[in-house]
């Protein structure tokens, strides 16, 4: 008699756990490593939190210069987009035994509900966190329109 398909889905997912799980604890192989970062995808961290006034994004871009930073706002989305730049090696240095940070392009969108005031977005780049806030839009009272 065939074994349980539902069984088989729940070794395999369990299988797939077990896989992601000693990919974490060993971090990138040797041979991810000592890619060029370029080959590797980066994608920064990011926090949005919201308040009764505004959303307040923010990213961790370390070793990431302003210049190298840009910000867009389409209705609603937020797209973050930019480029760390690997730093050239000085003459002498001591060769990298593990390479685990990435550098290169990055871009992020973020679908931010509700409607938010274009006029009043500020960014602030400090200490490698980048923290945007998009304060919301007042809602409009309705209002009464007399007839005549």
């Amino acid at each position: 008699m065939s074994q349980d398909p539902f069984q088989e889905l729940k070794q395999l997912q369990q299988r797939m756990k077990q896989i992601l799980e000693q990919s974490v604890q060993s971090g990138p192989s040797a041979e991810e490593s000592s890619a060029p970062s370029s080959e590797r995808a980066w994608t920064p961290v990011v926090d949005i939190l919201e308040t009764a006034e505004e959303f307040v994004v923010k990213a961790e871009l370390p070793e990431v210069q302003r210049e190298d930073v840009k910000l867009q706002l389409t209705g609603n989305v937020l797209t973050l987009s930019g480029q760390r730049r690997r730093q050239p090696r000085a003459e002498g240095e001591v060769v990298h035994h593990q390479r685990e940070r990435a550098w290169g392009r990055f871009i992020r969108h973020f679908n931010l509900p509700g409607h938010l005031d274009s006029d009043t977005i500020s960014a602030l780049l400090r200490d490698g966190v980048l923290t945007i806030r998009l304060a919301k839009q007042r809602e409009l009272s309705p209002r009464r329109i007399e007839i005549s």
